[in-house]
């Protein structure tokens, strides 16, 4: 570890460096070459663990720095030694042991000071002026020399250095700890620099009229299109490159070494994740959604003794007292005697603290609440506490999604890169080795071809402008990333942008190892043990309303949900993903199913259960028209391919629509004057339910279908007095072509299983109704059959998709990412909505206690759920 815990001591007791960072912070200009620059980057060892704490000395200069910044040129002399000590640890080929000793010497001190310039970085953005910020900006990053008047803009030459640096270093990072740790502070400072955007208002660039106005954003797409035409040299960065270097990244996820700083913190991560006592699942993940994995793999390392520092042994003085206890413990060891454990990170010990007030039970209340009250700041984001093994591919992806989702108005050289990306599996093969490339018209141009000698595939498949990866790596990385956030909001982003890695995933016949991830996720994001009532609003019946407190939500952001049900409705796009999914993929076990032990079930019947209890949810609880629509259309593009359905799913899917349709005819009744074309109302929601999970009955007892789906028929005959109430009163709200079929064949399938001989069991009216196949056939209509575009719901991007997506990326970024690494300024923040407006937390006595719903509904759908 760099520097022991003895020599970072805590930044308040170091006065030598207390007085410089004074210095640097005033309105007095210190030039760049003064001794006061070269004394306080010597101390590396403190500014790279220090962190920015509430009323701390590094606040109070962060916000002097942004008063005297534009007029002392300090900041952009900072910013000069940043790009040159960056520029020197470029890799080179080493000559001898001394240059990879002297280089590893250079991260560590480079590494300090990015940490401190990304402290007084976010200071300057998070303190800037409403109006005129580019101005502001472009001001605090240039140097002006007093001896000649001479003004340089630091920034472009700084930016370059960095991405540079980014697409340079992959290769020692596997090697060298510090080199790893640079990497990392350097994406974290590009985080900070571009969130110009995250402190102000939502404006996408199809909003603005003069182009941007953040001084980085500007900088960067404009060095992109100069590179992108530039030829490539060792001073530059290309568009490609970078996102080739940002999607390795993803790719290999390479673990942080040890006796790294960011080993040291994912470490910690984890030891809090194991006291708050929390326990992960069969398949290795967490079951809430308070901690999230980064990765499915289980990578995690053992702190043992070899590696032990003066952290884990002050840890481990705990080890003797109760497990509830332990952790606040070391807290406040961290915090009171800092020069103990200094490398506990402040902001994983804030967020520790306030996820740990969830579960009180044998915690010293009071003390807790003085630590709370002493050292932690309010919580006013959905924070959930990240647990990584590979933080640089983390910020990659991070950084990706901020690059691939802004500026998209105009033209986007790294959303236009993308566009161009292709598969290189095939690269280098020819016809003798087993290659297949795309054979061109050859014609007269064979001749040419022969004469030169040059091989036709060679000429095909090693083109130097071609953008190329491995898509079935790609394929394969997502498969354990996508149950997140940044990873579901990667695989969207790369399928709009990549017309041919989209047509890849199409095609491929394995969507499993990325679909159950999905539903996964959109599993326990419907837990029925976060359910909260309000008790301030009440309904018409002078009932408590049902409502979810967004504070106690079991997801983080709704926005999780819409990605997620987005991606299986583009999925169920193509008409061959519903045929595998039912026909081709049988999954052995679901260990993340609490309901049910389900045991060789299809894919398909799993996007049927999922569904079918997203829908049931939002009903109940979520009231969300998006999400209600997007299932609904899921669930009618895989409708025509639904086939041997699970008896399981069958059950639920029969009970789910009787449930919709009992309670749509109540609603009918009871408003029979709302308009059922705007879904936010609940008989609009409940209708729409109803009559998708109809048609898609409808398809299921059609004569294509209908000997294949026998435990569905057997299913609405177990419902079938349900059904034939609703579908004979009266006041029957749907039209009797969408029941009369189903009704046809329920009262035909119950008259076989009463003619049959001791059919009294479902195992036994199943057989009966095998040998029936025939008779159920005949009685069996054909539902309308589709084309390839008729009645195929898609989905299709908003004329503005920014306004949705950036301030998602910045809401993953910080709750997410970077919740417990980088202290955003959330009292300023403002391209996301916060909890500012929402009601007072729930008390702590109550927080876990399932509170169930009493309307007529929520009886019957708590027995489907």
């Amino acid at each position: 570890m760099w520097g022991s815990p003895e020599r970072a001591i805590c930044l308040e007791d170091s006065d030598h460096l207390a007085v410089l960072l004074f210095q640097i912070s005033g309105p007095s200009h210190i030039p760049w070459k003064d001794q006061r620059w070269q004394e306080l980057l010597y101390g590396y060892d403190v500014w790279v663990h220090v962190e920015q704490r509430k009323g701390g000395l590094l606040e109070r200069a962060g916000q002097a720095l942004a008063q005297h910044a534009p007029r002392s040129s300090n900041l952009a002399a900072l910013a000069l030694h940043v790009t040159r000590m960056v520029d020197a640890i470029l890799p080179k080929a080493e000559k001898a042991f001394s240059d990879r000793i002297a280089m590893v010497g250079r991260a560590r001190a480079t590494a300090g000071t990015l940490n401190l310039f990304r402290i007084l970085t976010h200071a300057v953005i998070a303190n800037q002026p409403s109006v005129h910020s580019h101005d502001y900006l472009s001001h605090c990053f240039s140097y002006r020399n007093r001896d000649n008047n001479h003004e340089y803009n630091t920034a472009p030459d700084l930016l370059s250095a960095l991405l540079r640096f980014l697409t340079q270093c992959s290769a020692t990072m596997k090697e060298i700890p510090e080199i790893y740790d640079t990497t990392a502070l350097v994406l974290d400072w590009l985080l900070v620099a571009f969130s110009t955007q995250l402190y102000r208002p939502m404006v996408s660039s199809f909003q603005r009229k003069n182009g941007g106005g953040d001084l980085f954003w500007t900088l960067l797409m404009q060095q992109a299109h100069l590179h992108a035409t530039l030829p490539k040299n060792d001073a530059s960065w290309t568009p490609r490159e970078l996102i080739c270097c940002l999607m390795q990244f993803q790719l290999d996820r390479l673990a942080a070494p040890a006796r790294s700083i960011q080993e040291h913190n994912s470490s910690l991560a984890k030891q809090v994740a194991a006291t708050k006592g929390e326990k992960c699942g069969p398949d290795g993940l967490y079951e809430t959604h308070l901690i999230v994995t980064a990765s499915s793999k289980s990578t995690s390392k053992v702190i043992d003794s070899a590696s032990s520092t003066n952290t884990s042994r002050a840890l481990a003085r705990y080890q003797s007292r109760s497990s509830a206890n332990m952790f606040i413990d070391a807290t406040k060891g961290a915090l009171v005697l800092s020069s103990t454990i200094i490398l506990l990170p402040f902001r994983l010990v804030t967020l520790a603290l306030g996820l740990l007030r969830r579960g009180d039970k044998g915690y010293d209340q009071l003390h807790k609440t003085q630590l709370q009250s002493s050292f932690s700041r309010s919580r006013r984001t959905n924070d959930v506490l990240w647990l990584t093994e590979a933080p640089v591919a983390d910020l990659a992806g991070s950084f990706l999604l901020l690059i691939l989702n802004n500026e998209r108005a105009g033209s986007n050289a790294f959303r236009n890169e993308l566009a161009s990306l292709s598969d290189n599996r095939w690269e280098g093969e020819t016809d003798l080795n087993g290659g297949l490339p795309d054979l061109p018209n050859l014609g007269d141009e064979m001749a040419p071809l022969v004469k030169d000698g040059t091989s036709l595939s060679s000429r095909l498949t090693h083109d130097e402008n071609a953008f190329s990866m491995d898509f079935e790596r790609i394929f394969t990385s997502f498969g354990t990333t996508v149950h997140n956030e940044v990873g579901a909001l990667l695989l969207y982003t790369i399928l709009q942008a990549s017309p041919k890695f989209s047509e890849a995933i199409a095609v491929r016949s394995d969507l499993d190892t990325i679909v159950l991830p999905l539903l996964r996720t959109l599993y326990f994001s419907s837990s029925t043990r976060f359910y909260t009532a309000s008790t301030s609003s009440k309904g018409k019946d002078g009932e408590a309303a049902k409502k979810l407190n967004i504070r106690n939500c079991p997801f983080r952001s709704q926005s999780q949900l819409y990605v997620m049900i987005i991606l299986l409705l583009i999925f169920s796009q193509d008409t061959s993903f519903g045929a595998d999914a039912f026909r081709r993929i049988s999954i052995q076990s679901i260990p993340w199913y609490k309901e049910r032990n389900l045991k060789t079930i299809s894919l398909g019947s799993m996007i049927v259960l999922s569904m079918l209890r997203s829908l049931t949810f939002n009903l109940n609880r979520l009231h969300d028209p998006f999400l209600l629509s997007n299932c609904c259309a899921v669930l009618l593009n895989l409708a025509p391919s639904v086939v041997e359905l699970h008896d399981y799913a069958a059950m639920r899917l029969s009970a789910v629509a009787v449930a919709c349709i009992k309670r749509y005819a109540e609603l009918v009744v009871e408003n029979p004057n709302d308009d059922e074309e705007d879904l936010s109302s609940p008989r609009a929601m409940h209708g729409e339910v109803a009559r998708t999970l109809l048609q898609v009955i409808r398809h299921c007892v059609g004569s294509k279908n209908i000997d294949r789906n026998l435990h569905l028929i057997y299913a609405l005959v177990y419902h079938q007095t349900d059904f034939k109430k609703v579908f004979t009163s009266n006041g029957c709200p749907f039209r009797k072509s969408e029941y009369s079929s189903i009704q046809k064949v329920i009262d035909a399938a119950k008259r076989i299983i009463d003619e049959g001989d001791d059919a009294r069991t479902a195992a036994k009216a199943l057989k009966v109704l095998l040998d029936h196949t025939e008779t159920l056939k005949q009685v069996a209509t054909d539902s309308k059959r589709r084309s390839s575009t008729e009645d195929l719901f898609t989905y299709e991007e908003e004329s503005d998709p920014e306004v949705f997506f950036v301030p998602y990326v910045w809401e993953i970024i910080v709750s997410v990412v970077t919740s417990s690494s980088i202290e955003w300024d959330t009292d300023k923040i403002k391209v996301f909505a916060l909890l500012d407006d929402l009601p007072e937390d729930i008390p702590e006595g109550h927080m876990d206690e399932p509170q169930h719903d009493t309307t007529k509904f929520s009886t019957d759908v708590s027995e489907v759920v």
